[in-house]
């Protein structure tokens, strides 16, 4: 199917649609990365509304999260 009947019928993204059906492809390769989960963890002795001891407690996690991603790789 030409181009311009998919362009005509879906739009801007028919033609990229056109273009990776036709192998024509104008991304850059980029290489493979092993993608990695990082998660922490926080059990409280018991249930709590304290909205405040929460929150500083969800803070101390998200600082220590942040020092593991800027702690240089191997």
């Amino acid at each position: 199917m030409p181009s311009s009947v998919i362009r005509k019928m879906l739009g801007k993204r028919g033609n990229v649609i056109w273009q990776h059906a036709n192998s024509i492809d104008k991304e850059p390769v980029k290489p493979y990365t092993e993608k990695q989960a990082v998660y922490m963890e926080h059990d409280f002795e018991m249930d709590s509304i304290d909205i405040h001891m929460i929150g500083a407690q969800l803070m101390s996690m998200v600082e220590q999260l942040a020092l593991i991603f800027l702690k240089p790789g191997p």
